[in-house]
């Protein structure tokens, strides 16, 4: 069977899109929801993984970005498990206006 190169076609908001786009290339990726902030809310993004390497890599990547942002205090991110139409999902809050970016993420060495 022929198989055809697909796209997704998805909305998101334009700051927040770059990081979007880095998670979604992961293998058991489905981001769920997410917002670049307001005046009212701060950026977040939600997502459910179904691969527990991909998990770790992730989550260990934004740990180590979060550590290389000493200038902005210690307290720029959070991450929450909860429980979402019976799977575990995960919501990274971003507690300032600047998110990292997917080139940022890639290039930071984890040791």
């Amino acid at each position: 069977m022929l198989k055809h190169k697909t796209i997704s076609i998805i909305e998101v908001d334009e700051v927040i899109e770059p990081l979007i786009q880095w998670l979604n290339k992961f293998t058991g990726i489905t981001t769920l929801n997410s917002c670049q902030g307001t005046k009212e809310q701060l950026p977040y993004v939600m997502f459910t993984c179904s691969n527990l390497i991909t998990l770790r890599y992730i989550l260990s990547r934004l740990n180590r970005y979060i550590n290389s942002c000493t200038s902005l205090g210690n307290n720029i991110a959070s991450a929450e498990v909860q429980l979402f139409n019976d799977q575990l999902s995960f919501c990274i809050r971003f507690h300032c206006q600047e998110l990292p970016s997917s080139m940022i993420l890639e290039t930071i060495p984890i040791f």
